[in-house]
């Protein structure tokens, strides 16, 4: 199994924190069934992403026992401000869990261990363990590579509060239900897709020889001998120096890029498909 060095856990627990999460979240935690998983996006109230998170439902538990798996970088200012909004419910936030977040391939045994989230590429793990955290190694960064395909992409200090939802894909890996009822920006999530007012997209591109990137920093992409700027969420290195690099662009979906300019130099890129 690997180590999401890049990943924390967390726990919500009481009688009211399966209503309080699904009042706060975008997905629709109350239809969680114990054991099951989702997605589930936190915003703040102009619709803008905060953080995204990995919502699973404890099977056991006493009292609505919930596990969070997010960004390392985000989860303590994430809890913080869940916490203003707690009033007078009945739950109580923990960080400190004792677990830690591991990725096991679809064919790997988990043994006693009930996969907190399932992917095509593999599953997301809570596991009690002491032993040290490995730096990233060429295993975790073909997990972020899965990730960064399939459409996951968790944050950070640069790229928080910046996209709504739909801007960044969420969408379409189960992380926002249009059914519920109200969260944080809601109404204007909610208009973006049904008055079709998203003028930003995400896509994904294999970019050769690129250096390492600082998310929230921008690029320019060309399509067609069109050029725009772009921004940075997210970059994997893969094997003979090229490497995945998840972008916000504006370009109309059928504009095919063929390079990126970091740098004032340019590297040839070709798209790939995502979820």
């Amino acid at each position: 199994m690997i180590h999401l060095n890049h990943l924390s856990i967390a726990r919500c627990s009481g009688p009211d924190a399966g209503a309080f999460l699904h009042a706060q979240l975008s997905a629709d935690i109350e239809a969680l069934k114990p054991g099951a998983s989702t997605f589930a996006c936190y915003c703040n109230p102009k619709g803008q992403v905060i953080a995204l998170l990995l919502i699973y439902r404890e099977v056991g538990a006493e009292e609505n026992s919930f596990l969070i798996g997010g960004s390392q970088a985000l989860m303590e200012p994430t809890l913080k401000r869940l916490r203003m909004y707690v009033l007078h419910a009945q739950l109580a936030f923990d960080i400190d869990t004792g677990l830690t977040l591991l990725g096991a391939s679809p064919s790997q045994s988990l043994g006693s261990l009930p996969p907190m989230g399932t992917t095509s590429f593999g599953h997301y793990v809570a596991s009690e363990t002491s032993h040290p955290r490995p730096e990233n190694s060429a295993g975790s960064q073909r997990w972020l590579a899965e990730e960064i395909t399939y459409g996951i992409s968790w944050l950070d200090e640069s790229t928080t509060q910046r996209f709504l939802p739909q801007m960044l894909g969420f969408d379409r890996i189960g992380a926002v239900s249009f059914s519920k009822g109200c969260y944080p920006g809601q109404e204007i999530v909610a208009r973006a897709r049904y008055l079709g007012t998203i003028k930003r997209r995400s896509l994904v591109l294999a970019v050769e020889g690129a250096p390492r990137l600082k998310t929230g920093s921008k690029l320019r992409v060309d399509a067609a001998g069109t050029q725009t700027n772009a921004i940075v969420i997210d970059q994997a290195f893969g094997t003979e120096g090229t490497s995945l690099i998840r972008l916000v662009t504006s370009l109309a979906a059928e504009s095919p890029i063929s390079e990126v300019e970091i740098d004032k130099q340019w590297f040839a890129a070709s798209m790939l498909e995502t979820p």
